[in-house]
């Protein structure tokens, strides 16, 4: 064997140090052994890593199926919403809504005043109802204006009817109304 550092020829194999620089000498099955020790190192972690892997490909998969199924589920209850939705979102009034309270005051003050003008022109006549079914085409300011010539009185209809939207009547239903005669 012989010493890298100062090339002494003739050392023997079991010789760890060189007698004439000390240096630490390895023989070559040394090289040999700690090569392969190095080469089944390597193997166990690059096969540690390829599971490593594969163990995240995995859980990303369950993860993006799951989203998939979150995605699919709030689609659904969006349709759903957006299908069977009966009557519109209610209207919230705020503090800068005071014109429109004024507004459904005044008509409600004008409502009142129609009220009190109409009993007084009733004197001691009775009313009379009739039965109304509702036909294609119908909206209140039509009946209103057809059975009272006033369509602004559709409110007193709806009132009547204990209809809480003037604007959804059905037809086939019946309205009663009352006439003076």
């Amino acid at each position: 064997m012989r010493c890298p550092t100062c090339k002494k020829d003739g050392l023997l194999i079991t010789t760890k140090i060189c007698p004439r620089c000390e240096t630490q000498i390895t023989s070559d099955y040394e090289l040999e052994d700690s090569a392969e020790k190095i080469h089944l190192k390597e193997y166990s972690l690059l096969r540690g890593k390829i599971v490593e892997l594969a163990q995240k490909k995995e859980r990303a998969e369950q993860k993006n199926s799951r989203t998939r199924a979150y995605l699919i589920l709030m689609g659904l209850m969006l349709f759903a919403v957006l299908m069977f939705r009966k009557t519109p979102a209610p209207i919230i009034e705020t503090v800068e809504s005071g014109p429109k309270i004024q507004q459904l005051e005044e008509q409600q003050a004008k409502l009142e005043a129609t009220i009190e003008d109409l009993q007084d022109q009733l004197g001691n006549r009775t009313p009379e109802k009739i039965i109304y079914e509702i036909q294609k085409g119908d909206n209140l300011t039509k009946i209103s204006n057809l059975f009272y010539n006033d369509p602004d009185l559709l409110t007193a209809i709806a009132m009547e009817n204990n209809i809480p939207i003037p604007d959804r009547i059905i037809e086939g239903d019946t309205l009663e109304i009352l006439l003076v005669r």
